[in-house]
């Protein structure tokens, strides 16, 4: 029987996820694609999680039917493989002109989401992946594929990252690195719950992935969009307080300036300053939208 620890673990990484997400979702500013990709994979790990509290909850106590740990145990068998997609679509946003191989990439998930849903639906009539026995879980002779079918795609995005990693210089390669470990985590999690199947190593793996992309990877981009943009809002200041507002012309401010930037040289410069004569009479007379008019004019 899994130990009570199981599901209250899991709902740690949910409370922890959640504050992640609560704290992501405050930050008022323009949302990038990439934190948007992040935001979804967020989501979905905190839902699965949630499934996985459920299962563990469900393998701790004995139900007098084996239904509730049935249901469980396929709900938790679909999402292990819908989690590769969040994963990939993830690693894709980011390294969308890095990774050659993206089509391809998402082609296998497809596959593998397909294959692994025919192989739990095939279990609801002939337990081949699990089955429960004596209010317990028990691995059937198929187990196994189930598990390494999902790896598949795990797998592979390790290798085009890495390939990725390899191929670059500079700081990208330090935020690259960061989502190669990334990559990994689900796989190294993997492996300890395959050795250690009554412990939550999946959360503990999507859980610990998250918190690495979100320190190295969607931190820094949210760092740098946001000077990105301060020194767009410096620009924008900079041109209003040179321009006229109603003409849209340069203003005294940047004619002095540019004035003040005339140093006499070899090169004879002319410059011209045009006044306005009577432009009160019109003003008094006519209205302040036909001085307008004539200042435009």
């Amino acid at each position: 029987m899994v130990d009570s620890l199981y599901y209250i673990i899991d709902i740690i990484f949910v409370v922890s996820l959640g504050v992640m997400l609560f704290n992501d979702i405050l930050v008022k500013h323009e949302v990038s694609r990439l934190e948007r990709a992040y935001r979804l994979l967020l989501m979905w790990v905190i839902l699965f999680c949630v499934q996985d509290a459920f299962w563990g909850y469900c393998a701790n106590r004995e139900f007098e039917s084996p239904t509730p740990l049935f249901i469980a145990s396929a709900i938790f068998h679909a999402s292990t493989v819908v989690t590769t997609f969040f994963w990939l679509y993830f690693i894709l946003t980011y390294m969308w002109d890095r990774i050659r191989m993206k089509y391809a990439l998402l082609f296998i998930d497809a596959l593998v989401v397909l294959f692994q849903m025919i192989l739990i639906t095939i279990n609801f009539f002939e337990p081949i992946i699990f089955s429960v026995q004596n209010g317990q879980y028990v691995t059937e002779y198929l187990r196994p594929l189930a598990f390494f079918n999902q790896y598949v795609v795990y797998l592979a995005i390790s290798i085009c990252t890495g390939i990725a990693v390899v191929s670059i210089k500079g700081e990208k390669r330090e935020k690259y690195l960061s989502v190669f470990i990334f990559s990994l985590a689900p796989v190294l999690s993997g492996a300890f719950q395959l050795l250690y199947p009554e412990g939550p190593f999946y959360a503990m793996g999507y859980f610990l992935g998250c918190f690495i992309i979100g320190m190295y990877v969607v931190a820094k981009e949210r760092s740098e969009l946001f000077r990105i943009q301060s020194m767009r809002e410096m620009n924008e200041q900079r041109i209003l307080s040179n321009t006229d507002a109603l003409t849209g012309l340069f203003n005294r401010r940047s004619y002095e300036t540019d004035q003040k930037a005339i140093v006499p040289a070899e090169d004879n410069y002319t410059y011209i300053s045009i006044d306005i004569n009577g432009l009160k009479v019109v003003n008094d007379t006519l209205g302040h939208i036909a001085g307008d008019e004539l200042i435009k004019g």
